[in-house]
């Protein structure tokens, strides 16, 4: 696979990547890794969406942005979801290191070379587009067509051998209706979380319940409630069940209630999330009122 990197490293104003490297091997890898670096190759080197030529591979950014450890991917957890694709993963410069009030975690990068050469910068996001709804732990914010990665002093590389590229993987993944062995607890995570920060309780079991019917095979039923439980107890949840009992208590005084809300020691972007949900929830105002 080939990848264009610079000659700095952490420097988010460069643009230019005058270095091309055919990446054949882990010490490859590695020697890429120590710049900032992004797939393909660009027209006069210069990384932006205009200027993309080609690439054969693709890059995806792991952050483990959720506060449940169970739910956490590693690159061998990533590695027993896709038997036989390819791929290598490099750990991210804040991999294990405390930032904020998150917790040390996995954070990695992984590059799936392709079994196609991609010519056209939206196909290339289509395809990442694709491989987040597979693998809804990659960072979603990180998905067009030039954007680059930062490099790490000292790359740490994990190779994983398979037969196929990531792109035929997901172009062969066309049972798309069940959630498979593998996907089943961080997706009924996810989903849970969400069902239980955006709808009062009934509508929120109801729609877990649904959800629940997708799983092949089935999960144990103390699995599933064990999944659950750290869905609503997670910061996100709670923080929106504080600003809804907020709201109540105020008698749908907006004002107050947010005053009463903001002295929580929620994240401030916790915060926002569960405020704008429970405003929502109140079906009273506008998310733009809301923010108020």
């Amino acid at each position: 696979m080939k990848l264009s990197f610079s000659n700095v490293r952490q420097n988010n104003g460069n643009t230019k990547y005058q270095n091309v490297k055919d990446v054949k091997t882990v010490n490859d890898l590695k020697e890429v890794a120590r710049f900032d670096h992004v797939a393909g190759i660009y027209k006069d080197n210069e990384r932006s969406l205009e200027k993309f030529i080609s690439c054969d591979c693709v890059i995806m950014d792991c952050d483990n942005g959720n506060d449940n450890p169970d739910t956490w991917l590693t690159p061998e957890k990533l590695s027993e979801r896709l038997k036989d694709v390819t791929f290598c993963t490099v750990y991210s410069r804040n991999h294990m290191k405390q930032k904020g009030t998150h917790s040390p975690r996995p954070k990695f990068h992984v590059y799936f070379p392709l079994s196609s050469e991609i010519t056209d910068a939206t196909e290339l996001k289509k395809l990442k587009e694709k491989i987040l709804k597979v693998i809804p732990e990659f960072d979603k914010g990180a998905i067009d067509s030039a954007r680059f990665l930062y490099g790490v002093e000292h790359p740490e590389t994990k190779n994983f051998e398979g037969n196929i590229g990531i792109d035929t993987f997901i172009n062969g993944n066309d049972n798309k209706e069940k959630i498979h062995e593998g996907a089943r607890n961080i997706e009924l995570y996810r989903h849970a979380q969400g069902y239980f920060m955006n709808y009062k309780q009934g509508k929120a079991e109801s729609l877990i319940e649904k959800f629940i019917a997708t799983l092949e095979p089935p999960l144990p039923d103390d699995e599933i409630h064990k999944v659950i439980t750290n869905a609503y107890n997670s910061n996100h949840v709670q923080a929106r069940l504080l600003a809804s009992e907020c709201i109540e208590r105020h008698n749908g005084d907006f004002k107050a209630a947010r005053a009463d809300f903001e002295t929580s020691e929620y994240d401030d972007d916790v915060k926002k999330k569960a405020w704008l949900a429970a405003v929502k929830l109140t079906g009273t105002r506008t998310k733009k009122q809301a923010e108020k």
